[in-house]
């Protein structure tokens, strides 16, 4: 297949059909310009946000479902990789490692790349599982796509010592070549980065702008949040984006329905054990679930104002909540003071910019701070350890 065939198939709006064929062309250049392509037109696929079940043995009996079924995991690939690891767990995670070895055996695809380089740097599973460790880890080096480089180089500890977790002497062992240097994984290689031939590019702007057109369609989630957030006192607009979500199917409109409920008037005895049923969903908020360690006791009628990120979130994690529309209606992002991999600071300053009613970034490092201040022309004033914006 070619580029120009994802284009036409984007044009009639065959979505699963363009991707595959981006795909085929991605793994013959690993161009990561095609890869970010990728990732905007899966963002695109009707079930990107939703859980794969309301247990977690639903979800992970319908994930290798969906990923035996080619058509199933094709349409549902970005819960695929949302779901992967499904609970916390310090111990040892025989679910997970099935769930991996799963992925391990599905054509390079950049979209897997991104995830595992994103879990790379969690501390859910144990650092001694190694049965989980070994095959993440090859399956970044085999995949090797460029946009994992930063996020594993945080991984890869240089020199090799006597007091190493076993994960970090895995990322050391299975990733420090393409690491180091990320050429090696291509052969001979006369261009850096790796792109598509020239007469292809064009093909690569036609697919832009229809993602683009495609990507202002969606834009009815956003516009419903907005609503929200201008009147947050008001429970009808809340009630309007619920009524939506349930349209769809969204199990998250139930949650935001009952929740409000909750704090009104409370809940009947049913509607209360309906109530813990939703909260115990696996991603009910999607990327926010990975990015924030909020719980529902601190939820306002089922919505987030307040964000605490996890101390794992890392550069990864914070480039895709970006795209999450409820980040629009948060007032204090909370950076937790234990973070391993603070984000880049261009990935925090695009979070910053989606997040419309920030008031209060407590915990950002200095340079940080100081490059939000610098970007977001003095939006924000830097008192102490707080980002606070200027009225």
């Amino acid at each position: 297949m070619t580029l120009e065939h994802a284009a036409s198939r984007l044009a009639t709006g065959e979505l699963v059909a363009a991707i595959d064929a981006m795909l085929e062309v991605w793994r013959v250049h690993r161009a990561p310009d095609l890869a970010d392509l990728i990732d905007r037109a899966t963002r695109l696929l009707p079930a990107f946000d939703r859980p794969l079940g309301t247990t977690i043995a639903e979800a992970d009996e319908a994930w290798h479902a969906a990923i035996r079924d080619p058509a199933a995991r094709a349409a549902a690939m970005p819960q695929l990789l949302q779901h992967l690891v499904l609970q916390s767990t310090w111990g040892r995670a025989p679910a997970e490692q099935r769930r991996l070895a799963a992925l391990g055996k599905l054509a390079d695809d950049p979209r897997i790349a991104l995830r595992l380089a994103e879990l790379s740097g969690w501390r859910r599973i144990s650092a001694d599982s190694t049965r989980f460790w070994r095959p993440l880890f090859a399956q970044l080096a085999r995949i090797h796509d460029v946009r994992t480089r930063d996020a594993l180089a945080a991984q890869v500890v240089v020199p090799i010592t006597d007091y190493m977790e076993p994960h970090e002497r895995l990322a050391n062992e299975l990733l420090g070549d393409f690491v180091r240097d990320p050429r090696s994984a291509f052969g001979d290689v006369s261009t850096w980065p790796p792109r598509v031939p020239a007469d292809e590019t064009p093909q690569l702007a036609a697919i832009a702008a229809h993602l683009e057109r495609a990507e202002a369609a969606t834009r009815v989630e956003w516009d419903l949040v907005a609503v929200i957030t201008d009147d947050w006192r008001d429970d009808g607009p809340r009630m309007i984006y619920a009524d939506w979500l349930i349209e769809r199917g969204h199990p998250r409109g139930e949650y935001i329905l009952l929740d409000t409920k909750r704090h009104r008037s409370g809940l009947t005895d049913g509607e209360a054990e309906r109530y813990a049923e939703l909260r115990a969903i696996p991603y009910l908020f999607g990327t926010l679930d990975d990015f924030s360690s909020t719980t529902a006791r601190e939820r306002d009628r089922g919505l987030d104002r307040e964000l605490t990120t996890y101390r794992c979130a890392g550069t990864l994690g914070w480039r895709a909540v970006a795209h999450e529309p409820l980040l629009a209606i948060v007032e204090t992002l909370r950076l937790d003071p234990q973070t391993v991999h603070p984000p880049a600071p261009d990935d925090f300053i695009r979070v910053l910019r989606a997040a419309r009613s920030l008031d209060t970034v407590i915990g950002a490092p200095a340079r940080l701070a100081s490059a939000a201040v610098t970007a977001l022309d003095g939006q924000f004033r830097i008192a102490g350890d707080r980002l606070i914006r200027r009225k």
